[in-house]
This record gives structure tokens, C-alpha cells and sequence, in this order.
């Protein structure tokens, strides 16, 4: 256990060293760098099945995704993610889209979408 915020190369090692990566959030609709960390170390993830986190790992096929506030399916999750095997195509297929994501792919896309903004209201 560390109770501090982890920087970069923490961040990746607490994941490339992992099983299974948990992002057991509940509520949270949006993405999740924690999501983003494991596939970047290949890791597979356990998460909330609702919004963009549960959306994202079955889509890309991430890891195991349930219901995290119910605690005998969060168990049971837990223990599949645990004993399903991670096998060297599931690795590499992570990977591909943990390296999908960059900094640079970020503002590269949110360049974009302002600049159309801004087209579409000059053209009003």
C-alpha cells in the first residue's frame, strides 16, 4: 500500500508488475488513466461495467467488467480476471491501444474538433 500520488514511472510499474489492474469506480462516467496505464503495460483490467470504463474494456477487450457495487459479483469479477488467461495476442492487443493514446494523439484530436467549432460558428 502507498498513501502518495504516483508519478509516471510508478504509475507504469504498479501496472507491467500486476495481475489485474482494478478501477473499481462505481459512478464515474467518464474515462479512466488508470484504464489506459494497464494497457499500456499489457495488463489486463477489472472495472465498473456502466459508462465510457465499462464501454472501453469490453469493446477493446481490456479485462473483466461488473457490477463493482455489488460485492459478491465484484468478488466473483475479481476472481475471474484472476484465473481467465492473458495470453500473449491479449498483451499485444493492449498494448496497441495503450499506445493509441498519447499526449500528442490528445491534442492532435482536440486541435481538430476546435478548429471545426470554430468554423462551424464563423460560418453562422
Amino acid at each position: 500500500s502507498i498513501d502518495r500520488l504516483l508519478d509516471e514511472q510508478d504509475m507504469y510499474s504498479v501496472a507491467i508488475a500486476s495481475d489485474l489492474v482494478t478501477a473499481p469506480y462505481p459512478n464515474h462516467s467518464g474515462r479512466s488513466s488508470i484504464i489506459l496505464w494497464a494497457a499500456a503495460a499489457g495488463t489486463p483490467v477489472l472495472t465498473t461495467h456502466r459508462g465510457c470504463i465499462g464501454h472501453v474494456v469490453n469493446t477493446e477487450n481490456l479485462g473483466v467488467t461488473c457490477d463493482v457495487s455489488d460485492q459478491h459479483e465484484l468478488a466473483a469479477a475479481i476472481e475471474t480476471g484472476l484465473n481467465q488467461p492473458w495470453t500473449a495476442s491479449d498483451r499485444e492487443r493492449a498494448l496497441r491501444y495503450g499506445k493509441s493514446h498519447t499526449v500528442d494523439k490528445y491534442q492532435e484530436l482536440n486541435a481538430r474538433m476546435l478548429l471545426r467549432r470554430v468554423d462551424a460558428e464563423s460560418s453562422h
